[in-house]
Parts: C-alpha cells; sequence; structure tokens
C-alpha cells in the first residue's frame, strides 16, 4: 500500500486550549472523526497519526503525484485547512518513520512555501542597474519565490524571456553568508536578473505551486510560476548599455560621436573577468599549465589557475562591466545597434574588435576590460565584503567608482 506522509504545523492554526484538547484525546482511525483538519478528505481515506505526524493511507484516490502538484490555493481540499494560515506544507514521497515519528535519512522531502506570510523590499545592489537586486524578506526559501516585471521597457529577444528576478545560489568569497545552504546574507538574500531585463517600479511576486526539493531547485525557465497578489515597488533600473548611452552622449552628437564617446566611457569602466584562488589548498596540478591560444594574433598564454583552488568573486558578477576581448566588442556592437539599427557590423582580423559601418564610413571599435588573463588573484587579496550590515566598509553600500577601485586594488590585478 502506498504510503505518503504529510505533516502538517498544526500549530499555527490552533489555539493553545485546542492544542491542549488534542493532546488529551484519543486520535480515531478514520480523518473525518479525527479533526477538522482534515474534513476535507474523502471517506474512504484512512488517516493515523504517529507522534504528531498525520499519515494519509490510500491505494487510489491520492498518489505522490497528486500531492506533488497540488497546488497551494488550492490545498484545502486536500487539508481542509486555509493555506495562507498554515506555517508550511511538507511532503514526503514513501517514507519510514522513527518510533518519534521524525524522518529517516535518506526521505526525499519536498516543502511549498507560503509567499503570504513574510514581507518583501526589493532595492538595485547597485543603483541604477538591473543585474542583481538585494531582497530583504524573512522567508527562508528563496528558491520557491521570484519577481517578474511585467512592464518593462525591454524587448524579450527571440527567447521570450519573462524579465524576472531569481534567486543567486552561486556562493562567493566576498559575501558573508548567515547561512550557506540558502545563500542566506544579513535580512535577505541576492536575486539576478536570470532570464530577461528588468526595469523596475512594480514587480510581481511569484511562486511555484509545485515546491521544491532541497535537491532540485526550482528552475528559473520554469513554466510553474504563479502571481501572487503581492507587488512590490522598486527604483527605476537599466541594463548596463542603456548606462553608457544616457550618462556619456546627448542628442547633439551625431552616431559615430556617440560610438567614440561610449567607446571612450568603456576604456574607463571595463574590468577583465578574474577568479579568486587560494595558494593554501593546492591541487594536484602543481604546476603552470599552457594552452594555444584559440585566437590567431595571440601568443602561448599561461595559466597557473590550475595550481590553487578557486572560488567565485562577487564582484566578477555583480560589477556590471566586466567584459574579456569577447564582450567587450560585444558590448560596442550592441550599443551600436540601439543608436542606430541601420548600422553594419562586422569582424576584423582581431577577435577584440568589430568594424562599424554607417553612410559610407567606417570605424573600429572594441578591446578587453583592465587586467588581463593571466593576472591572479588571492583570497588574501580581499580587504573588504558584502555585509549587508550598513558599515562603513560594507561593499553592497559601495559605488561603480568604489567597486572598479576595489577590483584594481586586487593584488596585483590589471597593474
Amino acid at each position: 500500500m502506498k504510503r505518503i506522509m504529510v505533516l502538517l504545523m498544526a500549530f499555527s492554526l490552533l489555539s493553545p486550549v485546542e492544542m491542549q484538547a488534542k493532546e488529551n484525546t484519543s486520535v480515531p482511525d478514520q480523518a473525518e472523526e479525527k479533526s477538522p483538519l482534515l474534513d476535507g478528505l474523502d471517506d474512504d481515506v484512512v488517516v493515523t497519526e504517529e507522534n504528531g505526524i498525520y499519515i494519509i493511507h490510500d491505494e487510489e484516490k491520492i498518489t505522490n503525484d497528486t500531492v506533488a502538484k497540488i497546488d497551494p490555493a488550492q490545498a484545502s481540499d486536500l487539508l481542509a485547512c486555509n493555506f495562507e494560515e498554515a506555517a508550511h506544507l511538507h511532503i514526503v514521497d514513501d517514507v519510514n518513520t522513527s518510533e518519534e515519528g521524525l524522518l529517516l535519512p535518506g526521505d526525499v522531502e519536498r516543502y511549498e512555501s507560503n509567499p503570504y506570510q513574510y514581507t518583501y523590499r526589493v532595492t538595485p545592489l547597485l543603483a541604477p542597474f538591473n543585474n542583481y537586486v538585494y531582497v530583504e524578506t524573512d522567508n527562508p526559501y528563496p528558491q520557491s519565490f521570484r519577481f517578474l516585471d511585467k512592464d518593462t521597457m525591454y524587448d524579450p529577444g527571440n527567447g521570450n524571456y519573462e524579465a524576472a528576478f531569481h534567486h543567486e545560489s552561486l556562493k562567493f568569497q566576498e559575501v558573508d553568508y548567515t547561512d550557506w545552504d540558502t545563500s542566506r546574507v544579513n535580512n535577505g538574500y541576492l536575486f539576478l536578473a536570470y532570464t530577461g531585463d528588468p526595469d523596475g517600479g512594480e514587480l510581481t511576486l511569484q511562486y511555484d505551486p509545485n515546491g521544491f526539493s532541497e535537491r532540485k531547485q526550482v528552475s528559473a525557465f520554469s513554466s510553474n510560476w504563479k502571481d501572487t497578489t503581492i507587488k512590490v515597488n522598486t527604483p527605476k533600473m537599466m541594463n548596463y548599455t542603456d548606462y553608457v548611452i544616457k550618462s556619456y552622449t546627448n542628442d547633439s552628437m551625431g552616431f559615430f560621436e556617440k560610438m567614440d564617446a561610449c567607446q571612450e566611457a568603456l576604456d574607463h569602466l571595463a574590468m577583465y573577468p578574474f577568479g579568486l584562488y587560494e595558494p593554501a589548498e593546492p591541487t594536484d596540478t602543481p604546476y603552470p599549465l599552457y594552452y594555444i591560444s584559440p585566437y590567431r594574433e595571440n601568443p602561448l598564454m599561461a595559466y597557473y589557475f590550475s595550481m590553487f583552488n578557486g572560488y567565485y568573486s562577487a564582484l566578477t558578477f555583480v560589477y556590471p562591466f566586466v567584459l574579456d576581448s569577447l564582450g567587450f566588442p560585444g558590448t560596442m556592437s550592441r550599443i551600436a545597434r540601439q543608436l542606430n539599427p541601420d548600422c553594419t557590423i562586422e569582424d576584423t582580423w582581431s577577435h577584440a574588435d568589430i568594424k562599424v559601418t554607417y553612410n559610407g564610413v567606417s570605424k573600429v571599435y572594441g578591446g578587453q576590460g583592465y587586467g588581463g588573463a593571466s593576472d591572479l588573484v588571492y583570497c588574501s587579496d580581499i580587504q573588504s565584503r558584502f555585509t549587508f550590515d550598513g558599515s562603513a566598509d560594507d561593499l553592497s553600500k559601495g559605488t561603480l567608482d568604489s567597486w572598479r577601485k576595489v577590483i584594481m586594488d586586487y593584488g596585483d590585478h590589471g597593474l
């Protein structure tokens, strides 16, 4: 007989008097005699209790699939309780319990988090850029919700991607986490614009009614996201190419004047991507590796990365102008298209450059961020951290210029 266990934190629904009465009352087998919490179950469904844990026994009417796909809005149909009042619904497939009614090792547990019982505040990590936001919330399940921008001014592109902020699950070396497993920082989480291009304003909180498991997070491309009635207002935001165009050009400039101004801006702003390495953690390859560059204009290049364990740098992800020798010309190409869709863009002899032609005039643009592929940055070079506590050296309170300076000051990077 298939056994599905539903753990219901009923204390959020019962008064102290009711809880005391429950402790002093024997538990019948049938759901209709058992508790008003379970009145919604069919008459032929047998419900027993093991140390406060309800176990539903049924071969046909309730299956793993039914439980896993239950819509929280219809949770009362199964549990006869108000979903917005329930703390959490824990669903476990094919489990065994100990004598104390606890889950045994190896059990696969799915969580359905109720988004309505938490508060949310969303701000750009670095205004006005839309790549990362800081989400202040007491919701302990960041994988279970996202923020959708339904009115973004940006085109969704060929993939018709929704402009949404999702939980950033990568672990960064310069970030102080209060909970490593959920990537929680002080009072909240980092979210990123993983799909589409939000521009801020009103965001709609969405959740996945199918829940999620600790072994597999909800996919950013899931079709299961459902609207809540929760709206969050944020400052207006923009992507990094709009920032360059609006900050360094004006309407009195011609096309190539604007292109020249954007090139000059990126020459100043762009940083080369880098990782962080720990010499105290050597790998099994105690020597530099060499590789043949895929670009004919480049010589043999030395890479020392394989010698030490590497870590993700937060600044490499959140700083909006981390551009290598492909990202830089790609950005200039995107800017050219935004400025005038009628221009022509071609490759040149160098992979780092593009040729832009308009009205019979051609110019070359491109380059790469400050620094280089062989620059080593060690974990010991970290002087400031993302603490999210508002302190003077908290990187989350930084500016574009201060972040740029930190990157340049990392060890010998770019020097």
